[in-house]
């Protein structure tokens, strides 16, 4: 995995652009945030509706063309909407999600719109992706503001979930933050809404610190983690107990499919693990926090390169099997487990 890039000239990160948009409101006319992480769209769009919009007049000065939905959107639409000034309300908000502006051409008559916004309206555009190699995204990063919302890595989430406990006056370990993380498959949302349970959770109980085992009884089962305890078992050649764990896996009904999926990736990491060989450089490459590294460069002690090489080359052959039905999932989980614990 590459070392994860900052983004494009005139783009600001996620937590610049928020900044920007909650402490200039006023002076901004058009704002826009792509990226693969809607937590941070959501958070924006909370934070124009309280500094914009009054109390319960949402219907009238708020208007969303959603075209994840069945929403339909040409930059006529938007026009007539910006010729209608708010009725109770401080500014008119106009939100337009998933349109494809940002990878498209769109004409100078639509870009004059966009630059012709009245002040009396605030345009925001959130779309998953954006080029910034097209003619018409610099023009719209020169009209307005735009930010890039891409997912934290672990690093950064555990950090940000270190912040979210602080809050309430509550600590909780590294690893504790890492696993977590984990946990919600490093989606913001699912994270946040597991630290307003445990917050709610330590002030029942009394706590002060949250742990790796207040995580384990409070919060989804860890499967990153479970998967490297069946790694950890291969490498010593105990194939029973990783077979075990993988038994006790799917008993908890986690997908068969999700647990293969999470093995191929771990199989990665290790492979990546294993030609760097320093902890710090695979904590800077992968993302991951070092305590995470240290764990994947000791566990492929137990492996040759050309074992994991075989075992990513095997579970890729196994997935695609599967996926035309020429095996059974299960099954051919159990093989490549199997095939791990080989002595090499």
């Amino acid at each position: 995995m590459a070392k994860k890039s900052g983004p494009p000239k005139g783009v600001l990160t996620s937590r610049d652009f928020l900044r920007k948009i909650k402490n200039e409101t006023d002076t901004i006319r058009l704002a826009v945030m792509y990226g693969d992480e809607p937590f941070f769209i959501d958070s924006c769009l909370s934070i124009l509706k309280t500094k914009l919009i009054s109390p319960d007049a949402e219907d009238m000065d708020m208007k969303v063309f959603d075209c994840r939905s069945a929403d339909r959107f040409s930059f006529e639409m938007l026009d007539e909407q910006l010729s209608m000034p708010p009725w109770m309300s401080k500014r008119k908000l106009i939100v337009i999600r998933s349109s494809g502006i940002l990878d498209s051409d769109i004409t100078d008559e639509h870009l004059k719109i966009l630059a012709d916004i009245p002040d009396y309206c605030f345009v925001f555009i959130a779309e998953e992706k954006g080029n910034a190699t097209r003619k018409a995204f610099r023009r719209i990063a020169e009209i307005g503001v735009v930010g890039q919302c891409m997912k934290l890595d672990e690093k950064e989430l555990a950090d940000w979930i270190d912040s979210l406990f602080a809050k309430s006056g509550i600590k909780i370990d590294r690893e504790a933050a890492v696993s977590l993380a984990s946990r919600c498959d490093c989606t913001m949302m699912m994270i946040y809404n597991e630290v307003i349970k445990l917050t709610l959770y330590a002030r029942e109980e009394n706590l002060h610190i949250i742990d790796a085992d207040t995580i384990e009884q409070c919060c989804p089962p860890d499967l990153s983690g479970k998967v490297f305890t069946i790694m950890d078992a291969c490498g010593t050649g105990n194939a029973g107990q990783a077979l075990y764990t993988l038994d006790n896996l799917i008993l908890t009904r986690q997908p068969v499919i999700l647990i293969r999926v999470t093995l191929m990736n771990h199989l990665k990491r290790m492979i990546c693990a294993k030609e760097l060989g320093d902890p710090s450089a695979v904590s800077q490459r992968l993302g991951c926090a070092d305590f995470v590294a240290r764990k994947l460069v000791n566990q492929t002690n137990r492996f040759t390169l050309e074992h994991l090489i075989d075992l990513y080359l095997l579970s890729v052959n196994n997935d695609s099997a599967v996926k035309h039905g020429l095996a059974d999932e299960r099954i051919s989980l159990e093989c490549l487990i199997i095939k791990a614990s080989e002595k090499q």
